[in-house]
């Protein structure tokens, strides 16, 4: 059961990374 939490809050944390940079570069693309 730890495992698993410890791999899906590293998993949330990558996929937060991923849209932030995909977004941001998404935004700095349009400007």
């Amino acid at each position: 059961m730890g495992n698993l939490r410890h791999t899906l809050a590293l998993g949330l944390k990558l996929v937060r990374i991923l849209a932030v940079r995909v977004g941001g570069g998404n935004q700095n693309k349009a400007d």
